[in-house]
């Protein structure tokens, strides 16, 4: 709940007028009922017709004041309600961007969504009860039941007996419901996890013909929530009931005893009128703050979420040389060790080589052998386990996460285009690029016959995920994007895997002219890509098997002679 508080310092002054509002409004209320006591009192049961103006009157005015109190505190209370949720939901955003890849694979993507949008719907829900009615239940309880005393000592035992069982009835079912709460929200992630991940891969499913399995698969997640649902709402069902015939006997029995007082001579009409009314505010109080109790389970539970979010700290921190700026890009990987948390085996172990500008360093081996790993790593997605890597003799560790990521231009593996137009996809690399530099950066790409055909050119518009765009086109964007922002180091990701051999080449001729004063790091799986390079590193089961040139390696390197003959012995199949 601290993280409730922390969130409403910034509104004390609406959370004050608020309150004003709030207390006005219970007093308005707890007053109609002793106007109706005099009413019939001294007005209807005397026939003074002056009285019975007057007093109506003054029910009228106390009935407009608490309505526009109402209405105010009713405004102020979404106002800061909605704004407290917008605060949260960007706090989270900006969590996760500071996230490295450990956290991110910690929560799940589908977990982060759900934690961003629909636990802050429902703290949100929360907030906007609880300023309203948390705050007046209590105004109108404790009122009430001092009224209630002041007007009848005697009938006032009633509540003795009543209160504490409708306490005890609300309190034993809420505890019963936190548990399930929290199994429905982690159900909830998985019920989202496997939507996301059917919606994403549905042409996969399609042309396996797995369909029924994932229906199959959908089906049983989304039963085992209905199942607990409709446990919670078992317990949400009884609630209620429960509460409106505790009230129904309290209301019975208040009028048996009352009427005996009457009876008596002890009690007038008036006053067990006005009494049964404030016998009812202060039932419909309880009501109402069992309502919000209701909520509170899945408040904890939302919040608890929320909050190991906001707790996490990165694995992945800015260096302590903000002054350090990359200029010639000079790449040293030194005894590199990189294992996954909590994996049996490591990924790189003792990678050493070093890319130097005016070169193309490529990085070659079979799949699983840490290649994409290096990129990651270099990025600083991860940070190795052990060893150094270096750029312009300093350790990645100790940039900036800005210094360090503004100067090396990545391409990944899955080229990632954003629902904008082209140029805006283009300017990712450099905000303030000119039409000129994006249309250059095109062409080295060989992504310019293409961008001019459609109509709209540079301002077409992408579709989410690039989906009107084909593989090959999406990688060469994703390339011109890199080359828009100039680095000093350019990181490609097995991005020429979706080329034709034509189109291939002439990216990595174009590349070659324009990276001259730059490193160029190739990732690659196709010979034919890093044939040509400068130097080329072959990793085997996360360790350098071997590095030099594409001769030099066809001489002494084993396993580079084994992917190469594979390779052309597959294309001469084909």
């Amino acid at each position: 709940m601290r993280l409730l508080w922390d969130c409403l310092k910034p509104y004390k002054l609406a959370v004050f007028a608020l309150l004003l509002f709030l207390i006005i409004q219970s007093a308005c209320e707890i007053l109609l009922p002793t106007l109706v006591a005099g009413l019939i009192n001294q007005g209807i049961q005397k026939a003074d017709a002056d009285f019975i103006e007057t007093t109506g009157i003054y029910m009228l005015l106390a009935a407009i004041a608490a309505m526009i109190c109402s209405l105010a505190s009713g405004l102020i209370s979404a106002r800061i309600s909605t704004r407290i949720s917008s605060d949260l939901r960007q706090r989270i955003f900006f969590k996760v961007q500071e996230f490295s890849s450990n956290e991110i694979d910690l929560f799940g993507v589908s977990s982060l969504i759900t934690r961003t949008t629909n636990d802050i719907t429902r703290i949100q829900t929360f907030l906007l009860y609880l300023l309203k009615m948390g705050i007046l239940t209590p105004l109108m309880m404790v009122s009430g039941i001092i009224m209630a005393v002041f007007t009848s000592g005697k009938l006032s035992l009633v509540l003795i007996v009543t209160l504490p069982v409708m306490s005890f009835v609300i309190a034993w079912i809420l505890a019963s419901m936190i548990g399930y709460y929290r199994s429905m929200q982690a159900q909830f992630d998985l019920l989202n996890l496997v939507l996301r991940e059917n919606l994403t891969g549905i042409r996969v499913i399609r042309a396996f013909k797995q369909a029924g399995h994932e229906m199959e698969r959908f089906e049983g997640v989304n039963s085992e929530y209905t199942r607990l649902s409709i446990h919670t709402q078992r317990r949400i069902g009884v609630l209620m009931p429960a509460v409106t015939v505790l009230m129904s006997i309290t209301t019975v029995t208040v009028m048996f005893f009352g009427s005996r007082l009457i009876m008596n001579a002890t009690m007038d009409v008036g006053s067990l009128v006005a009494y049964v009314q404030y016998i009812n505010q202060i039932l419909l109080s309880v009501m109402m703050t069992s309502m919000l109790f209701m909520m509170y389970p899945r408040l904890i539970t939302s919040l608890t979420r929320i909050v190991a979010v906001l707790e996490t700290r990165s694995s992945v921190v800015d260096g302590c040389r903000p002054e350090a700026r990359i200029h010639t890009g000079i790449v040293e990987f030194k005894q590199v060790c990189f294992s996954f948390p909590q994996a049996e085996a490591a990924v790189l172990n003792n990678v050493s080589f070093t890319a130097q500008p005016n070169q193309m360093t490529a990085i070659i081996g079979s799949t699983g052998s840490g290649k994409s790993t290096i990129a990651k790593l270099l990025l600083r997605f991860y940070d190795a386990t052990a060893g150094q890597i270096l750029i312009d003799g300093v350790d990645v560790r100790d940039y900036t996460l800005h210094n360090l990521r503004e100067k090396i231009g990545y391409v990944p593996q899955k080229a990632v285009l954003f629902s904008n137009t082209v140029a805006g996809n283009l300017r990712f690399g450099k905000r303030s690029a000119s039409r000129e530099e994006l249309l250059k950066a095109a062409g080295i790409a060989q992504a310019t016959e293409f961008i001019q055909a459609k109509e709209a050119g540079l301002d077409t518009l992408i579709a989410q995920g690039g989906a009107n765009m084909s593989g090959g086109q999406k990688q060469r964007l994703a390339i011109a994007r890199a080359v828009v922002k100039k680095p000093a180091v350019y990181l490609l990701d097995d991005s020429f895997s979706a080329l034709d051999y034509t189109t291939d080449r002439a990216v990595r001729q174009a590349l070659k002219a324009e990276t001259k004063d730059a490193t160029l790091i190739v990732i690659a799986q196709r010979i034919s890509t890093i044939i040509h390079a400068d130097r080329i590193v072959v990793l085997n089961e996360g360790q350098v098997a071997d590095a030099g040139s594409h001769e030099e390696l066809m001489e002494r390197c084993g396993i580079y002679q084994e992917i190469v003959r594979s390779q052309f012995q597959q294309e001469e199949l084909r």
